[in-house]
């Protein structure tokens, strides 16, 4: 009896810790879709991949909010994007296959946008040519397609660099395309100018303290349409709320 009593305190322990919503935004999508239902629970230790819910302190619009994004960086890795690509520690970093990238699409005829509505896209100079943000899969499905007259990656690209500007003058890059290299600080160090540029506003940071917790470097899967460290800075552990761990 007391056993089972102990089990059914454990459950419900679990049961109350885990929480739930409805997912609204583009940023991880091809992993997770706009209108999915998230769950989420918290996690000791927070890892590289894990996906987490958290609150950011919006700098534009000076509110709090709450979102989902995936953890590349950790206490002491060191974070850089190039012509598009994201290296952790001088490596390609794993994303799932789920994970989008932006190429441009050019089709043959106009009228044949209409059998590309499934896709995530928007206008990109030219009634016959859009800009598509795809996963590896989608890629190759567009690619097969007989209305297409070509599929390119978008790297560098001025044009769309000049949306992405991150306004931090700790970085050689300031952009989605190409930005850090950033050192992510370990703990207990002490913050300095610099790294209190990498922390959202917060009167818990304050030069000449000691850190005191993780800081974490999150992007989204849909990794050149979404809002993350490279605009809004690491992430503090004591802002993550949890992992999730089912998406409906």
């Amino acid at each position: 009896m007391i056993k089972l009593t102990i089990a059914l305190i454990a459950i419900f322990n679990i049961s109350c810790q885990s929480r739930s919503f409805y997912y609204d935004s583009v940023a991880m999508e091809g992993t997770i879709k706009r209108g999915s239902l998230i769950k989420y629970e918290p996690k000791k230790v927070i890892e590289k991949n894990d996906i987490v819910v958290f609150d950011y302190y919006d700098k534009r619009l000076n509110k709090t909010f709450s979102t989902v994004l995936r953890v590349v960086g950790v206490p002491g890795d060191e974070v850089l994007f190039k012509n598009g690509e994201l290296l952790v520690n001088g490596n390609s970093f794993g994303f799932p296959d789920t994970y989008q990238l932006s190429y441009v699409v050019k089709v043959k005829n106009t009228f044949d946008w209409n059998l590309l509505n499934d896709y995530s896209s928007r206008l990109y100079g030219g009634e016959n040519i859009r800009l598509f943000f795809l996963n590896y899969s989608e890629y190759k499905n567009i690619e097969n397609k007989k209305i297409v007259d070509s599929i390119v990656r978008v790297k560098g690209d001025s044009a769309f660099i000049e949306k992405q500007i991150v306004w931090n003058e700790a970085f050689n890059y300031f952009n989605g395309f190409y930005y850090g290299p950033l050192k992510i600080p370990a703990e207990n160090v002490v913050i300095d100018d610099e790294i209190k540029k990498l922390l959202p506003i917060s009167n818990k940071f304050n030069v000449g303290d000691y850190l005191k917790e993780k800081l974490f470097f999150v992007v989204g899967d849909n990794l050149h349409w979404c809002y993350d460290s490279r605009d809004i800075g690491l992430i503090p552990e004591s802002l993550i709320k949890g992992v999730i761990y089912k998406v409906n």
